[in-house]
Formats: structure tokens, C-alpha cells, sequence
């Protein structure tokens, strides 16, 4: 072997492993220097009016954050993202704001920025419209508001480990994995650039450990589209040390004739491959796959409840883009293939006069 393949080698297995931790290191010490969002509600009506007491969520990275005021008798709001919001939250490109208010249709703001984390907006004007009727259950909004969150709900890993070494890694896993959970969803979706808001949120401690009748019913109460569960066991497979995920991503909206039930993934990480990159592209491949057919899937359970017919032809063309824009980036052998085949077949049917 040549000297120069040698040093290559070297390079290869030495130099560049240290620089993508160098690197991965630098990125987690980035300080977001994040700017405050600040701006006013108002009436859609002519007179437009100042409207007090709306409450505010803002949603970055998957991860939600409530204003602790509502806005006040001039309609003003301030939030400073930086108080609010981690560094690795603010690491992204995408923001949302969503107003809410009894006897009011809830109103989604969204805002891209080319460089992450920078959402300059002081004079935001938000203009809310009043329902028509009131809304039926708590967490559910107007079919007829396209703009609202849909959430999914994600409980913690049941992590297993053998050693002590491999109890370190495993604490380390269960660190990063609900926030490269979010991180992954997220990125995968706006990838796609489909015209839906999804937010991820952590399942709250009491229904955690519930079966899955309560679980159920937790997740249809706030109108989510998916409950993802899951446990990791450390292994060492001939020497080698491994990380195997079991998960189950459990797909809340059901049809009357289209029954998905729940998603079994199994994946093994090799130990040198739990870095937060890989990580969080790994877990983007797997449920942000997963997150685009549970919109599909919900796109069409709302468009079989219209009864405007217009309406209900343009919510099942929404679902279908949904799935074939999914459809192009899977692999011929990918666990949602016939998934998403399956629903785009009973989607042309619903479509038919």
C-alpha cells in the first residue's frame, strides 16, 4: 500500500472523526441571538377593534410555549423568544404564533426566515374572525380554519441497559431523543414544504404509563394526529456496541373503511452513529414518513365530514399532494409504502361522483 493511501486512511479514521466532533461541539455552543415578536390583535370587522384576553402559543422546533399574559386592552403582545426558547428550539427556520380566544376561530401565524432563529417582528397585525357557531369539543376548531396546529403526542423511551457504560449511553439517548424527535418531524416537513402546522408535544406525566383505551382517548380529546411510543435496549453484538429502538407511532384519525391501527419500527444505532446529526436524521427518515400519512389520513377524515362539496373535493386533493409528495422520497421496500398506496386507492374512490 502507497504511503499516500496510508496517510489517507489515517486521515480518514483519525483526522475526521475529531473534526466532526469539533464541529458538532462549536454548533451546540451557538448562542441564537433571538429578537423579541411583539404585535396586536384585532377584529376582522370594519371598525377593527382591539381585542383583549387572546391567548398565545408559540411553537419552535416542535417545542410550545404559552404566554404567560394574554393581550392586553389595546390588543398588544410582546414575547422574547430567547426567554422563552432554548438555543437548540431557536435553531430553526420556521415559527409559529396561534391566537386563541373563546367565541373566536383560532388564527395560525407562521414566519420563515433565511437565517435561523432571527424572527425580527414588531408590529405584527393579527386580525381574528368570530365563530359562527360554538366549537363542539375542547382542542377541535372549525373544519372550515385550515391553519390549525395538528398535534402529536410523544411519551418518553422506556430505556434498558446493560452495563455501565451502557447505562450512560442509553441516559444519553433519552436526552436527546424527544428533542431530535421534534427536530426530525419538523425538518422532514418543512423538506416537503406541505401546507399543514404540525406541533410535538411530550405526553403529559399522568397519562404516560396508561393503557392504550386512555391513551386513546387522551389523543382524540385533543384532536392529535399520532401517540408515538417506544423502549431502547444497549446491546453488544460481536463486539460491536448497538442501540435497538422498538417504537410504535399510533395513527389517531380513522375511517370508516380505512383502519391503519398502529406502525411497528424497529431500528438498531450503532453507538459511534448517536451523535445529535445523525440522530436527528435518522429519526427524521423514520417519523417524519410517518407524520405525512397521519396528515393524509387526517386531511381525508375531514374532508368525507364536509358537506359543501367544493370543499370536500379540495381537502381530498390536499391529501393526495400530501401522499405523493411522501411517496417520491420512500425507498420500494419502506414500511409505509402500501400504506400510503392503500389510502391514495380509497382516496380516487371517495373522489368519484
Amino acid at each position: 500500500m502507497s504511503s499516500l493511501s496510508s496517510t489517507a486512511i489515517e486521515l480518514r479514521h483519525g483526522l475526521l472523526p475529531g473534526l466532526l466532533c469539533l464541529c458538532m461541539a462549536l454548533l451546540t455552543c451557538i448562542d441564537v441571538k433571538a429578537e423579541p415578536v411583539a404585535g396586536r390583535v384585532l377584529e376582522s370587522n370594519a371598525a377593527g377593534q382591539s381585542l383583549a384576553g387572546v391567548a398565545i402559543d408559540i411553537v419552535l422546533s416542535g417545542t410550545t410555549r404559552k404566554l404567560e399574559q394574554p393581550t392586553g386592552a389595546d390588543g398588544s403582545f410582546r414575547a422574547d423568544l430567547a426567554d422563552l426558547f432554548s438555543a437548540q428550539d431557536l435553531d430553526t427556520e420556521i415559527l409559529y404564533i396561534r391566537f386563541t380566544k373563546p367565541g373566536y376561530l383560532p388564527f395560525v401565524f407562521n414566519r420563515r426566515t433565511q437565517h435561523r432563529g432571527v424572527f425580527g417582528i414588531d408590529d405584527l397585525e393579527v386580525r381574528m374572525e368570530a365563530a359562527a357557531a360554538p366549537q363542539t369539543d375542547a382542542g377541535t376548531v372549525s373544519a372550515a380554519h385550515e391553519d390549525d396546529l395538528r398535534r402529536i403526542y410523544h411519551a418518553a423511551y422506556a430505556l434498558y441497559g446493560g452495563d455501565a457504560q451502557g447505562s450512560g449511553m442509553l441516559n444519553q439517548l433519552n436526552e436527546r431523543l424527544p428533542r431530535h424527535l421534534r427536530r426530525g418531524i419538523i425538518t422532514h416537513l418543512q423538506q416537503l414544504h406541505l401546507p399543514v402546522n404540525v406541533s410535538v408535544d411530550e405526553l403529559p406525566g399522568e397519562v404516560q404509563q396508561a393503557d392504550s383505551v386512555a391513551l386513546r382517548a387522551f389523543a382524540r380529546k385533543e384532536n392529535a394526529l399520532a401517540v408515538i411510543k417506544g423502549e431502547a435496549e444497549w446491546l453488544t453484538e460481536d463486539g460491536i456496541q448497538m442501540v435497538e429502538m422498538a417504537s410504535e407511532y399510533r395513527v389517531i384519525p380513522e375511517l370508516p373503511e380505512f383502519k391503519p391501527g398502529t406502525l411497528h419500527v424497529d431500528d438498531r444505532i450503532p453507538a459511534d452513529q448517536m451523535r445529535p446529526s445523525q440522530l436527528s436524521r435518522n429519526l427524521s427518515k423514520t417519523w417524519g414518513g410517518s407524520t405525512v400519512f397521519a396528515l393524509a389520513l387526517y386531511e381525508t377524515q375531514e374532508a368525507l365530514r364536509e358537506t359543501d362539496d367544493a370543499r370536500r373535493q379540495a381537502r381530498l386533493e390536499r391529501a393526495e399532494q400530501i401522499l405523493k409528495a411522501q411517496e417520491r422520497d420512500l425507498p420500494a421496500d419502506d414500511i409505509l409504502k402500501q400504506q400510503i398506496q392503500d389510502l391514495a386507492g380509497f382516496i380516487a374512490r371517495a373522489r368519484q361522483p
